[in-house]
């Protein structure tokens, strides 16, 4: 179990939890071990990490505890989970995410936790091994400032070695790629929804709570913040600007379609005048246009190197 392994329970529980012991891969057997109520088997080379607290002696507890895992996997993989009361014969306990580099897992009882990826998630990292980064962005205008904020951590692939530069990007996603880059302090674990259309146990949520407990973030009328919706030009100008923690008072913008009276002019003109973005061909900014996931790559180190 990875040394910076994080185990909490609730403020009123006043159970004891010993230091778990250190296990190798290898105490899974080399071909294989039963996966109960099935015919697969776990396989040793698809586990990411093997967990023993208790040994063949599980510690129950008389309310539920939180398992906050390390996993050196890329964001977003799903992991199966399995338990185990021996060792030997293993059950599976369904999926989880992987959100900031942890896995979390809510449990009333330790014993063995087997966190297994999934084809796909094995897949990815194999993909991912092999090509270095993502095999859709070589020669794309934007490959440099996506290879770079990917080596961060920042930004994570939509599936297989795929980034999709191209595609437009969620307001959730968003937020998550500004509170990464300019260092917000983030708790994985979501305690509370901070609006109305974002559920606390979303893989998002974290992200939005970090964002709008530190004012970078408000949402919409009627407590709606919109996580899947798309974002244009200037709301994400706004938000990453404001997660930079910089200063965009009474910057000016050079744009026909940018009123100076408009709330969002002193956005694209500190934009604008420190080379963050720029326009299109017939000289517009189109405020309204939603943002790629290339265009906010650019944007994030542009910001990152003003810092």
């Amino acid at each position: 179990i990875p040394s910076n392994t994080i185990i909490t329970g609730e403020a009123d529980w006043t159970g004891r939890i010993d230091p778990p012991l250190i296990r190798s891969l290898t105490n899974i057997h080399s071909s294989g071990e039963e996966i109960e109520g099935t015919d697969d088997l776990l396989e040793r080379g698809n586990v990411a990490v093997l967990v023993e607290v208790g040994g063949n002696t599980p510690l129950h507890f008389s309310n539920e505890v939180t398992l906050k895992i390390p996993m050196d996997l890329p964001e977003g993989s799903v992991v199966n989970i399995y338990t185990s009361g021996n060792g030997d014969t293993w059950i599976a306990q369904g999926t989880a995410v992987v959100v900031d580099g942890y896995l979390v897992i809510m449990t009333d009882h330790l014993s063995f936790y087997a966190l297994e990826m999934t084809d796909e998630t094995a897949e990815a990292v194999e993909k991912i091994e092999e090509v270095g980064m993502f095999t859709d962005i070589i020669g794309h205008w934007a490959e440099m400032y996506i290879e770079e904020i990917a080596e961060m951590g920042i930004v994570s692939g939509k599936s297989e070695g795929i980034f999709a530069p191209n595609d437009q990007i969620t307001r959730a996603e968003l937020t998550k790629i500004a509170t990464k880059a300019y260092g917000i302090s983030i708790d994985p674990i979501a305690t509370y929804s901070p609006f109305g259309d974002v559920a606390t146990s979303a893989w998002y949520t974290p992200y939005i709570i970090a964002a709008k407990e530190s004012g970078i973030v408000k949402g919409y009328e009627g407590n709606v913040f919109s996580p899947n919706g798309n974002i244009n030009r200037v709301e994400a100008l706004k938000i990453l600007l404001g997660a930079a923690g910089l200063d965009t008072a009474e910057s000016l913008a050079d744009f026909p379609d940018v009123p100076a009276d408009a709330w969002f002019a002193t956005y694209v003109g500190y934009a604008q005048i420190n080379d963050v973005v720029g326009g299109y061909p017939d000289g517009t900014f189109g405020p309204g246009n939603n943002i790629t996931r290339a265009e906010v790559a650019k944007i994030v180190v542009k910001i990152m190197s003003m810092q």
